[in-house]
């Protein structure tokens, strides 16, 4: 802590004012913001409890009144008596009556009104034969009651009487309006009438299932089925038995619920009556008609019944606001496809989507609600509640989206949030006004460190105070001050360098330098390894001949002078045609026409250089009288460059055609333009060329009259 013994007063006040003002604001709003949380958490619970006690109380009252109903109707006289008709009725029915056209008619009923829809519900296609009724007599029945039935499908229980003059028809007549308005008084799908052998004698709703055997026909394995021999096997004990949702085929497939009892005449046993269950009522119940807002449950709150399997028995919130999107969602959630497709087939998540969200209370852990993914993976406060149905393992389950639950608190931290900066902004605004008398030369001191840092080296530093700051700024322009002078020097030596490699070097290999340069790391050699590729160049070698004889008579400035003016002039030429020259030692002249620079023409410069070079040489030759010549090789291609060497640099070319230029130049005789047969095939459309007399020669001749090469004005000769 000794970096405090540097920090003046006023600042440990500032800092300390500041600090005590968020620490006191920060501990204020946790300590709200819990305290409210878990209000609001209380509450929401306390909601979710009540909302889930009550449903069950309004539930399990349902089902209390259903099964009193039943326990009425096991021995009612009129279901008794209506049980004898029916059965009488399909005993004394003539086979003979049903006709072929008759058995067409049923079939054709059966297809379009069955077997069609069922398909599309179940995504296959079942056999007629495997549905109808064993005996043309109950094949009759179904005719007259449900294919020659003029009604609507779904409106056949509306049909009264056959007028067949029929036994049964008699019975039918005289039972169906009553069981019709019991069925429909208590909101049941369908209301049935079963013998003790298992047929069915009589339904409201005359559905497929109408005079066929729950023991041997199709749906003997039905939760009606299940539902009957519960309630035959348990007779003695006259019991109401409830056999939960499952998919029931004579509804096209959709989930049903069944609750059957036996019914006596005395002590005779005459059968069993039965009601089916849509879930239709229980919805209601359940969901208050769809008012979940007005129970409490807001916007995205839900409340469903669960069954053992873990499955749906009521509808769910979000099915019935967006049918589409629940689907969606269930499909992005792991739903099987086929199970997606049923729930949008038979309109209804019942028995088909599936929820963990009533474990807990099948564990026995139901005293707090917990937070859990839902149906659709989203995250909900959820609370479960088992119902006491006799028969029924059911669980109601009530949730709420944790967005929408935590709302409250999430608003409440807001306020909090705005207060505390309040808070903060008045405090801060003390601190710095406060401060500000400290605060504006250190302030002045940075901008101008931060210009220095951006580059700018010429503006002052120093301030004119004598306190701590003051020492601070003229310290820091005495570092900028050093900084300044060897940046100029290590400039000025940058700029000498690369003076010296463009004199040197061609003008891509000083880039290539320089680029290393800026890529050097530690301890590695800038300029190792410096290299090039040279793609579609052309090479041009220039070798003197004569030129000892000449200079033998001059002292050696002269000759120096001589040879640097004959070089000057060849430079201005490959300027002209942009050749590089690559080196010059002794008599050898060496070039190269898309080195640094590419030119698609780069032959026909190098050949135009060429010319110009021997034109010089020529023209030398002419001016100091002496025996000079020149003989030139060309030859095209690619190329490596580089340059070698540490201590002493040294720029090289290498490749085949650089070899071929060697080899021809050596061939040469003076005053020739010898190049390759590549070159000169690519050149034949502007220039003449001609094979060697001697055949052992390789390459071809430049031909060219000397009249073309007419001596040019002598150059001006530089100053030595």
């Amino acid at each position: 802590m000794g970096w405090l013994s540097s920090v003046n007063l006023r600042s440990k006040l500032i800092a300390a004012l500041l600090a005590a003002g968020a620490l006191t604001g920060l501990t204020q709003a946790w300590l709200g913001n819990q305290n409210v949380k878990s209000g609001f958490e209380e509450r929401l619970d306390t909601r979710l409890k009540a909302i889930a006690a009550m449903t069950n109380s309004e539930l399990e009252l349902h089902f209390r009144t259903i099964s009193g109903t039943m326990q009425a109707l096991g021995s009612d006289i009129m279901i008794s008596d209506a049980i004898d008709g029916f059965v009488n009725g399909q005993r004394t029915v003539d086979r003979d009556k049903f006709t072929p056209e008759k058995e067409q008619k049923l079939k054709e009923f059966y297809n379009k009104s069955f077997i069609d829809r069922l398909a599309q519900m179940v995504g296959t296609r079942p056999v007629i034969e495997s549905y109808l009724p064993d005996t043309p007599q109950l094949q009759l029945l179904q005719h007259q009651y449900m294919a020659n039935n003029p009604a609507q499908v779904g409106e056949k229980h509306m049909f009264v009487s056959a007028n067949d003059g029929s036994a049964y028809d008699a019975a039918h007549t005289k039972f169906h309006p009553a069981l019709r308005a019991l069925r429909d008084g208590f909101g049941f799908a369908d209301l049935f009438l079963i013998s003790p052998n298992g047929d069915v004698i009589y339904s409201v709703a005359k559905e497929v299932d109408f005079q066929t055997s729950l023991v041997y026909g199709a749906f003997n394995d039905s939760g009606l089925a299940r539902a009957f021999r519960q309630a035959r096997e348990q007779r003695s004990t006259r019991p109401v038995v409830i056999e939960d949702f499952s998919f029931y085929e004579p509804s096209l497939g959709a989930p049903n619920a069944f609750i059957a009892t036996p019914v006596f005449s005395g002590k005779e046993f005459k059968g069993i009556v039965a009601v089916q269950l849509s879930g239709v009522r229980i919805n209601e119940i359940v969901t208050r008609n769809k008012g979940w807002r007005a129970i409490g449950l807001g916007d995205t709150g839900d409340i469903y019944v669960v069954g053992a399997d873990g499955r749906y028995r009521t509808t769910a919130r979000p099915f019935e606001e967006n049918r589409e999107a629940f689907l969606a969602n269930s499909a992005k959630t792991g739903t099987e496809r086929s199970i997606v497709a049923q729930m949008g087939a038979f309109n209804t998540p019942i028995k088909l989507q599936s929820t963990e969200s009533a474990l807990d209370a099948r564990t026995g852990n139901i005293e707090d609600s917990t937070i859990r993914k839902n149906a659709l993976g989203q995250m909900v406060r959820s609370y479960a509640l088992p119902l006491s149905i006799p028969g029924l393992d059911w669980v109601t389950v009530t949730e709420m989206s944790l967005a929408e639950a935590t709302r409250q608190t999430v608003e409440f931290q807001k306020l909090m949030m705005i207060a505390l900066a309040i808070s903060t902004a008045i405090t801060t605004v003390g601190a710095m006004f406060l401060s500000g008398l400290l605060a504006r030369p250190i302030k002045a001191l940075t901008n101008r460190l931060n210009r220095v840092a951006d580059g700018d080296l010429q503006s002052p530093i120093g301030l004119a105070r004598s306190d701590e700051i003051g020492e601070l700024s003229r310290s820091a322009q005495t570092v900028v001050d050093g900084f300044r002078y060897r940046m100029a020097e290590e400039e000025q030596q940058r700029e000498s360098t690369t003076a010296l490699l463009n004199r040197f070097l061609p003008d891509g290999i000083v880039r290539l330098i320089k680029a290393r340069e800026g890529k050097a790391t530690e301890g590695d050699d800038k300029l190792d390894n410096i290299s090039e590729a040279v793609s579609n160049a052309t090479f041009i070698l220039g070798k003197l001949s004569g030129y000892e004889a000449m200079f033998e008579a001059l002292s050696p400035e002269q000759v120096v002078q001589s040879l640097d003016q004959l070089v000057q002039a060849v430079d201005l030429a490959a300027d002209k045609y942009g050749v590089e020259k690559v080196r010059t030692a002794g008599d050898t002249y060496f070039a190269v026409c898309g080195l640094s620079t590419p030119h698609l023409d780069h032959r026909q410069r190098g050949l135009s250089f060429a010319r110009d070079l021997h034109l010089i040489v020529e023209n030398f030759r002419h001016d100091s009288g002496g025996n000079l010549q020149v003989k030139i090789s060309i030859a095209s291609g690619s190329a490596i460059s580089g340059v070698i060497g540490r201590e002493k640099l040294a720029f090289d070319i290498w490749g085949k055609p650089v070899t071929e230029g060697e080899l021809l130049n050596s061939i040469a005789s003076p005053g020739e333009i010898r190049v390759t047969k590549e070159f000169a095939e690519s050149l034949k459309d502007v220039a003449r060329f001609k094979s060697s007399a001697d055949p052992s020669r390789q390459g071809m001749l430049l031909d060219f009259d000397e009249s073309e090469l007419k001596p040019a004005a002598p150059q001006k000769k530089s100053k030595a």
